[in-house]
């Protein structure tokens, strides 16, 4: 009678590791994926706190005038404890860890206009530490030029500045919290040089920005400087966003020697 050898099949140790790789890319893509849900959902919770503080500070002060800002462009503190003692929260604020926050955060009320206020959420939760200075989000800003070619410069020197676009990027900025802040306002100057000093030649004066997140601004320097003679531009930018935050920036582009 003849036997039959069975036969026996398995994995080679290249299989092996392949396989081995392939779950641990698996488990990393998890991994991964649970912790942006967990961050969003956080997120999501504080975003909620602070619309809720928002509401609250905003029917705080309008049944409490004397509290409020007097004067455009000044701005009122009001504990979260103020709020909770008052009424006007019903729970302690906490953050995604169950921290409470209720001992030294507070909300900023700033004047904007005659009749508009905006709210800004300063939370210190658990062992945060209190900065000794209130620190306002700033807005952002931008400044690059462009040649005919459509290459960028930031700043150094070029041939031609007549061929040069300027192009101006502002933006209101981010909360504690990294949602967009809105801009109020905002100006920048031109000023040109020949051997002597910087001369305006170009004043936007204040320019409301209606609340826009972001506004770019693309000029041409041509109308500037169609003097042979001019060595170097300066642009000086500043923005205000809707809390109060402050940015000045200077731009410098020159002429190669």
């Amino acid at each position: 009678m003849q036997k039959v050898k069975s036969k026996i099949v398995g994995f080679s140790l290249i299989e092996l590791l392949c396989a081995i790789a392939i779950l641990g890319v698996l488990i990393a893509m998890a991994i991964v994926g649970s912790y942006k849900l967990i961050s969003k959902a956080r997120n999501s919770r504080m975003d909620l706190q602070e619309k809720t503080l928002i509401i609250a500070t905003r029917e705080y002060i309008q049944r409490n005038r004397d509290t409020s800002p007097k004067v455009i462009g000044e701005s009122r503190n009001i504990t979260l404890k103020t709020l909770k003692d008052r009424g006007y929260i019903k729970e302690d604020i906490k953050d995604s860890y169950d921290n409470s926050c209720m001992e030294n955060s507070y909300m900023r009320v700033y004047k904007l206009s005659k009749n508009e206020f905006t709210y800004l959420a300063y939370l210190y939760c658990g062992d945060t530490k209190v900065p000794d200075v209130e620190e306002v989000p700033a807005p952002a800003v931008k400044v690059y030029y462009v040649d005919s070619n459509n290459k960028k410069y930031e700043y150094g020197d070029i041939d031609d500045l007549s061929s040069l676009k300027f192009n101006i990027e502002l933006s209101g900025g981010a909360t504690f919290n990294s949602n967009p802040l809105e801009l109020d306002k905002y100006s920048y100057v031109v000023y040109v040089k020949g051997k002597d000093e910087y001369k305006e030649v170009f004043n936007s004066k204040e320019v409301n920005a209606n609340r826009n997140e972001h506004i770019t601004i693309s000029k041409s320097l041509e109308e500037y400087v169609e003097n042979s003679k001019i060595t170097s531009v300066k642009i000086k930018v500043n923005a205000t966003n809707t809390v109060g935050g402050v940015i000045e920036l200077n731009s410098y582009i020159q002429k190669n020697n």
